[in-house]
């Protein structure tokens, strides 16, 4: 786990920061997208056809990131986004609330505000 740790350590700082944030983000207008393949399905434990369906049922939503879902980031943040966070490593999670996926509950200050991907208080609806 260390080795791994210290080469993702590695490659950002060689390939991704200069390349990635310095180049890319810097001085183009970019778009990151990611395509189904077998590995992928391979990963997510389903075929490449049931996999494709899934991704393009989920990323083609008309919605916030992934409907049903939240998007947690740690880490060093953006130039365009600074928050005062500098960090070598920069992790997105996603977590699918939907029913189908086993729903899930959030909650703030003992307070539920979101049930199984959807907001629950009338101020944090979507008017």
């Amino acid at each position: 786990m260390i080795f791994q740790m210290i080469r993702l350590s590695i490659y950002r700082r060689k390939y991704f920061e200069p390349i990635h944030l310095d180049q890319r983000c810097g001085h183009t207008k970019w778009c990151v997208m990611r395509y189904p393949n077998d590995a992928m399905a391979q990963l997510a434990k389903m075929s490449t056809e049931e996999y494709e369906d899934f991704y393009f049922n989920t990323c083609l939503l008309d919605y916030e990131k992934i409907w049903g879902s939240f998007h947690f980031t740690l880490g060093n943040c953006y130039d365009n986004a600074y928050n005062g966070n500098k960090s070598s490593l920069h992790l997105d999670l996603i977590c699918i609330q939907k029913p189908e996926y086993g729903g899930g509950e959030i909650y703030f200050d003992d307070v539920l505000i979101r049930k199984d991907g959807y907001f629950v208080l009338d101020e944090l609806l979507n008017v």
